[in-house]
């Protein structure tokens, strides 16, 4: 009998790589956020991303911190196919709360007006403790109690510090000073009945 023969073609696919799990703190600010970018190692595209904390703010591979709002949350990545063991990895994303300055504003004052305190014309709901600059670029030396009588009217900014990778945020107050009515000093005129006409205002003291 003659030899008879078969042949086996044996297929190697490459060994999948979903990367190492990784962690990443964003800003509540932030609206993209790329996973593949959380996870460390050489993670291989193609796989599919699970929300496990169901924030119903991940579409595909992206994450939207600014709609899942301040937290930790997890998602975790899979790569699969007919020939190997799936391979997983977890990314952990910490959402923090930013610096919120509040919205600018606007104020309008008399020179006689009291202090004011500059962080009340901030709309928003500003967070408290950040620091105050004038006009002229330096730090306030009130720290945002305004004196209409002696401080400079225009652009004050108020300055709340960064947080983690949250940027510092900054608002603007922009201050209008209207210097206060004069009518002048009292004065004693003695005329006599045979005088001209004159004009009292010229009479009184003062500028």
């Amino acid at each position: 009998c003659d030899d008879a023969t078969a042949t086996v073609t044996v297929t190697i696919a490459d060994e999948l790589n979903a990367g190492d799990d990784g962690s990443a703190q964003v800003c509540d600010s932030q609206t993209n956020l790329g996973l593949l970018s959380v996870l460390g190692g050489s993670p291989q595209s193609g796989g599919t991303w699970s929300d496990d904390d169901n924030t119903g703010a991940l579409i595909g591979g992206v994450f939207d911190p600014s709609q899942a709002g301040q937290g930790t949350f997890s998602f975790t990545y899979v790569l699969s196919s007919a020939q190997c063991l799936n391979d997983t990895a977890v990314a952990t994303v910490i959402v923090l709360d930013g610096p919120n300055a509040g919205c600018d504003g606007f104020v309008n004052l008399c020179s006689t007006s009291a202090p004011f305190q500059l962080i009340n014309a901030i709309g928003c709901s500003p967070d408290a403790g950040g620091s105050w600059s004038d006009p002229q670029g330096v730090p306030h030396s009130g720290n945002g109690t305004f004196l209409p009588a002696t401080d400079l009217p225009g652009e004050y900014l108020y300055v709340v510090p960064g947080i983690g990778a949250c940027p510092a945020d900054t608002a603007r107050v922009d201050v209008n000073v209207t210097p206060a009515p004069d009518a002048g000093l009292p004065n004693t005129v003695t005329v006599c009945s045979s005088d001209d006409p004159f004009s009292l205002f010229d009479q009184l003291l003062g500028t």
